[in-house]
């Protein structure tokens, strides 16, 4: 009968333990979560409008929030990557344009000595039924960055304007 006691408080034991290693990890869980959670700026929990703070929102939202929060985040990077690289580039001219909705920014870089009309950009923008908004240059070392921002009409047709910009920068 001994031996059958000390199996039962081994197994009793064991189950102690795992309900131990089961509390740890949902304490070290909810930390995590807390971390996280915190991570997020007060301006994305908009959805949850009724809710006093982030407390009230059920945890599974704030990590739905959270994951969208750092999509956002790597989608916003990646463009300012490639919107970099396009800018230090070495070979010139260059022109990046950048479609959101129905704004349009056109960044051109041209060398010191290339002879670049900035009013031929801006024509091809407005032919084309663009409306520039703001038009800038500004020399950097040994590049000119010309920079327009414009608004474009329901309708234009983004890719004529892209083969247009093409032709006057080769």
């Amino acid at each position: 009968m001994k031996s059958s006691s000390k199996g039962s408080s081994s197994a009793s034991a064991a189950a102690i333990d795992r309900k131990t290693i089961e509390k740890n990890r949902r304490i070290h869980m909810k930390s995590l979560c807390f971390k996280l959670v915190s991570l997020i700026p007060p301006t994305t929990s908009t959805d949850h409008q009724n809710h006093s703070s982030k407390k009230d929102i059920p945890q599974t939202d704030l990590i739905d929030q959270a994951a969208n929060y750092i999509q956002e985040q790597r989608k916003r990077i990646d463009k300012l990557k490639r919107k970099k690289d396009l800018l230090t580039t070495t070979w010139l001219p260059e022109y990046y344009k950048d479609f959101d909705s129905n704004t349009l920014e056109v960044v051109l870089i041209t060398g010191m000595n290339e002879h670049f009309m900035y009013y031929q950009l801006i024509t091809v923008l407005e032919e084309e039924g663009a409306e520039v908004v703001n038009a800038s240059f500004a020399t950097v070392n040994d590049k000119i960055f010309y920079t327009v921002h414009s608004q474009v009409r329901a309708g234009v047709e983004t890719p004529r304007i892209s083969d247009r910009l093409k032709k006057l920068v080769s």
